[in-house]
């Protein structure tokens, strides 16, 4: 009785997982190693039968993994190899549409050569592909993207070896032939670049009364530059009972409240949406009252003061958090003897003191400058009681 058969077909009964090598299934057991804590499924044991090349690859729970080395044989009842989780995923473009995505491991990563915050062209990494008829199309100079767009990377070097190839690449600067939004290196070498849209609002906060409207200013941009005739936009209201717009970009303010408006353009030609959006806050409107002299009038049109008296009067005016106040005086022929007049504009105020014992009035003037409201205050300078 074979105990190690036996324990390992039990082990495959219960344990196994099933994967595809080129075209063929196997079914295997995934173990962990200490050199592979952080990458699962490190170990893989096959039946003997079953000759798994170095170099193969397989996709198990969406991942890809390369079979890099077929350990020393134990025994006559199992295989055992070294598998690691790809990494990356490379795109390359050989032609018109003809682009290749290749699962790959990225290791010996030098660092990179830095100066403050900028990062120079200048680390260098080796990648593992599974040997096969598209491995083999790569060459050197050849450029990729893989992980980040910011830079690129450019093969230096290429090496066959157990079914794997070894390319060593160092970094290399983005091109304006880069896709670098797909991650595809010089695909416009080879294919035509799609124009680029971009829709931009120019306000980016909208501030209305209940009841106003505004209407906003919206362009297309294609490559950069504003379309002469702006294409219609699509809008969208986060909260339709706060602001509606029309189709003249045109905001209604309808209740007091906060939403977004996003206006879309659809590039009909590769089914692109593009948007903006401005915030909108919608206010009730400022009730703003008409000036308020105090004290009032002790009389229908005038305030009347006695010989010696001296009375502060104070402008208000309601819906004005910070009125602007300018006073002005009309003596009306008053004898400057007759009177004292202090006037404070920044508070809003007029003292006047009464120095003689004759009828005669002062007049002022009231004018308010954010509302653009004015009036007139008659102060008479009385007699004695």
């Amino acid at each position: 009785m074979d105990t190690l058969a036996n324990v390992f077909q039990e082990s495959i009964n219960r344990e196994g997982k099933e994967i595809v090598i080129n075209g063929i299934n196997h079914t295997v057991l995934f173990r962990r190693t200490t050199k592979g804590e952080t990458t699962p499924y490190t170990l893989v044991f096959a039946p003997y039968s079953d000759s798994i090349k170095q170099g193969a690859s397989f996709t198990i729970n969406g991942d890809t993994y390369l079979i890099i080395k077929e350990n020393t044989v134990e025994n006559t009842v199992y295989r055992k190899y070294e598998a690691i989780k790809c990494t990356q995923i490379i795109k390359m473009i050989y032609g018109v549409g003809d682009i290749v995505s290749y699962p790959v491991y990225m290791q010996d990563l030098s660092d990179a050569i830095s100066n403050g915050k900028i990062v120079t062209v200048a680390s260098t990494a080796e990648f593992l592909f599974t040997l096969n008829d598209n491995s083999k199309r790569l060459y050197v100079n050849q450029r990729f993207f893989c992980g980040y767009n910011g830079l690129a990377w450019k093969i230096t070097d290429i090496n066959y070896k157990d079914g794997i190839a070894y390319v060593y690449a160092e970094r290399n600067a983005t091109l304006e032939t880069d896709d670098k939004i797909n991650g595809i290196a010089d695909r416009w070498s080879y294919e035509t670049k799609p124009a680029t849209y971009k829709v931009v609002i120019s306000e980016d906060n909208v501030n209305l009364d209940v009841a106003k409207t505004q209407t906003l200013t919206v362009s297309v941009l294609k490559d950069g530059t504003t379309m002469e005739t702006t294409p219609t936009i699509t809008w969208t209201v986060a909260d339709g009972s706060i602001a509606s717009i029309d189709s003249t970009n045109t905001i209604t303010a309808l209740k007091q409240g906060t939403t977004k408006i996003t206006g879309s353009y659809h590039v009909t030609d590769d089914d692109t949406v593009i948007t903006d959006s401005v915030n909108v806050t919608v206010t009730q409107p400022v009730v703003i009252g008409n000036i308020v002299i105090t004290p009032k009038y002790n009389s229908s049109t005038y305030y009347s003061t006695l010989y010696g008296q001296a009375i502060t009067f104070t402008a208000s005016i309601s819906g004005i958090t910070s009125p602007v106040w300018t006073i002005t005086l009309n003596t009306n022929g008053v004898a400057s003897t007759a009177y004292t007049s202090v006037i404070t504009n920044s508070a809003g105020t007029f003292k006047v003191t009464n120095k003689a014992q004759a009828s005669n009035y002062l007049i002022y003037t009231i004018a308010e400058a954010v509302s653009g409201k004015s009036t007139t205050y008659s102060v008479k300078l009385g007699g004695v009681l």
